[in-house]
């Protein structure tokens, strides 16, 4: 600490028991998990090194390989909407209009529920048997018996369901940097006769990039890693249509009992969540060094 400066060392301690912690919930499991994965490993009985073995078990299963061409679908069209949806609903709430308090409430309302509850609601909603969404779609003859038995409907119903979850971190995100740019620049771009999408290219977009780059971050981290709302609608079915990467672990580790294995995937999942967000990451550090450098 010393070879810093008296105003650096304020932010430092600041953050150092935030980064205890995280080494504490975080790092120390994960340095775990590394280790079980060379060991083969079952409750109850003492782990034993097999070097690579489970590496080279899953990465010639079928399923697993499937579940990573799934698992990157998943995030990549969950990611693409949720952003989509919540920069639009970012700059609507951004316009004065009535009852503007109002829509922000009912935008973040899925954020007020718990996860399980509210896939639980859509699974009843959707049911073929007693869904209220079932008995609306009776009305124009369609019908959503085959939805959860097909692979492809029962993916898209699981990121359908994500995405109303989780757009509105997205859009608090974005909202919140849109209210802070200077109405200066507006209004100076509608002086010179800026139309409404050279605003928002040129003005919008650059002023709230670095938020843009958070919200991307995070969701593709945390996209990365769902489990949840898929285990409860489908528990990876049908025909392993749904089975991500966080389900096959899961499958793995506490249907199967094979930890070793499952400690495998999960460093696997660690070095993909890496691989993605790294350059979000970097992005976002010359962009905060730049700041800091001005």
């Amino acid at each position: 600490m010393k070879f810093l400066k008296k105003e650096e060392r304020l932010p430092i301690l600041l953050v150092t028991p935030v980064i205890l912690i995280l080494t504490g919930v975080l790092f120390l499991p994960s340095i775990w998990s590394t280790f079980l994965s060379f060991q083969y490993y079952t409750f109850g009985y003492t782990p034993k090194f097999i070097g690579l073995s489970n590496y080279i078990e899953i990465l010639s299963d079928k399923m697993f390989v499937n579940a990573i061409f799934l698992n990157f679908a998943f995030v990549i069209l969950d990611v693409a909407l949720e952003f989509l949806l919540g920069l639009g609903a970012a700059l609507l709430l951004s316009r004065r209009f009535p009852f503007q308090k109002v829509w922000v409430s009912l935008i973040i309302a899925p954020f007020a529920v718990s996860p399980v509850v509210s896939i639980v609601a859509w699974k009843n909603l959707i049911s073929p048997d007693f869904g209220l969404i079932t008995y609306l779609l009776s009305f124009f003859n369609i019908s959503t018996e085959k939805w959860m038995m097909e692979p492809v409907t029962a993916l898209l119903i699981c990121i359908t369901i994500n995405v109303w979850r989780e757009f509105p971190f997205t859009t608090m995100i974005l909202y919140a940097a849109i209210t802070t740019i200077p109405p200066e620049r507006i209004e100076a771009a509608l002086i010179d006769g800026a139309s409404k999408f050279q605003r928002f290219r040129y003005i919008t977009v650059p002023s709230i990039w670095t938020s843009i780059v958070v919200a991307l971050t995070f969701r593709t981290i945390f996209a990365f890693r769902t489990f949840d709302v898929i285990w409860i609608l489908t528990q990876g079915g049908p025909l392993g249509g749904t089975t991500i990467l966080s389900v096959y672990l899961y499958l793995q580790s506490f249907k199967f009992l094979r930890l070793g294995v499952g400690a495998s995937v999960g460093v696997i999942i660690l070095l993909f969540t890496f691989l993605i967000s790294a350059p979000y990451l970097r992005t976002l550090y010359k962009q905060i060094m730049a700041r800091g450098y001005k």
